[in-house]
């Protein structure tokens, strides 16, 4: 019974146990889960390192568990009900990538065969209940000194044994109280709690505040579609082109979304269309990648988004959509295909390639005939 946070069982053996030379596993499970409330999640893992190491995890911030180990596989099961969920993953090199869970199947067949699980580099034990985004050092309590302050939180950390760089933890770094004005006016602004954003501008608070890696104020009430507070905030000066977390701004965010309506009182204030995160997408990709086909027919309709635009990599929107979508799980893979329809709908070239691929060949590769069926007609 652990708490999804810091507390982790490591599996005992050798790490090779784990990453066999034939390329191919198997591996059966009880579980349960009481909740969820990080994104990937991990229920079981060797690591993160690419397709090198395998693991079994929420699949982004659904109730779902994919797997990943020579092929992802997603199951569309719901699983965070706090009942005994019974699971199975398998990979046969060369053949497919499989996951059952309640005896349903769902599975990745290979194309010219399934990759394998890569040989053990960094010796590491599979860890059960971590909540792993990295090798599993990083999993490891913080250790370190903790500094209190009137108003924050200073950390930091010593680096571990284990860390490739010798740097000190990602976890150091100055830690604001909630209840800190800053802090205060992003929650309330998320909340949508007028009255709270309106006292705390009142008091001084600059409307364009930011803590550590968030968004701004305006970005998240756009995002929650909280009209009111995104009005207000525009009224007290907040910058509707202020970047932040990833060079996002507020527009960026909201695209993410269904709230059509706060992008469109965003850009009547003077928010760029055109603009990008730090990867090189635009407000096309954001909405792609999310299953937004509303706002993707708003941008490219009304405000005559270039449905062309590509990433740094080369990636059109098109591209953001497919990569999301999943083989076999029609339900999961709507709001994708939608968003694939309204890109073709309106200009998006099927056949620039990004990643050194077309449209086209990303949905073949990934098994999505219903998709490469639409690309090919």
């Amino acid at each position: 019974n652990l708490n999804g946070d810091n507390q982790y069982v490591t599996l005992g053996g050798k790490a090779t146990d784990y990453t066999p030379e034939s390329g191919s596993i198997t591996i059966s499970l009880w579980f349960n889960v009481n909740d969820f409330d990080k994104r990937w999640q991990t229920l079981l893992s060797i690591g993160d390192n690419g397709w090198a190491d395998w693991r079994i995890h929420r699949h982004q911030w659904t109730p779902n568990i994919s797997y990943l180990a020579g092929a992802m596989v997603r199951n569309n099961t719901k699983v965070d009900d706090g009942k005994m969920h019974h699971l199975v993953a398998i990979t046969e090199k060369g053949k497919e990538a499989r996951l059952y869970i309640d005896n349903l199947l769902v599975a990745n067949p290979g194309n010219n065969g399934v990759g394998d699980l890569g040989t053990d580099e960094d010796g590491w034990l599979p860890a059960i209940g971590a909540n792993l985004q990295g090798q599993i050092n990083l999993a490891t309590p913080l250790e370190g000194e903790f500094i209190p302050s009137q108003d924050s939180l200073r950390v930091f950390t010593k680096p571990t044994k284990q860390s490739q760089t010798g740097a000190e933890s990602l976890a150091s770094g100055s830690y604001r109280r909630t209840s800190h004005p800053e802090e205060a006016l992003l929650i309330a602004a998320r909340r949508g709690d007028l009255a709270k954003v309106k006292a705390l501008l009142k008091s001084g608070v600059n409307p364009d505040a930011m803590s550590k890696n968030s968004y701004t104020a305006l970005a998240y009430a756009a995002s929650a579609g909280n009209l009111d507070v995104v009005k207000f905030l525009i009224d007290k000066g907040a910058d509707v082109n202020h970047t932040s977390r990833h060079k996002k701004t507020p527009l960026l965010v909201a695209a993410t979304t269904p709230h059509v309506d706060a992008a469109k009182l965003l850009i009547a204030n003077g928010a760029k269309v055109d603009a990008r995160q730090q990867h090189g997408g635009g407000c096309l990709h954001e909405a792609a990648y999310r299953g937004q086909p509303e706002m993707l027919e708003f941008l490219l309709k009304e405000q005559e988004a270039d449905p062309n635009m590509r990433s740094r990599s080369g990636q059109t929107a098109l591209h953001f959509a497919i990569g999301q979508m999943q083989p076999g799980l029609p339900e999961a893979n709507q709001g994708y295909l939608e968003c694939v329809k309204v890109l073709l709908e309106n200009g998006t070239n099927p056949d620039l390639r990004g990643n050194r691929m077309t449209a086209f060949e990303l949905a073949t590769n990934n098994h999505l005939d219903e998709v490469a069926e639409l690309l090919r007609n």
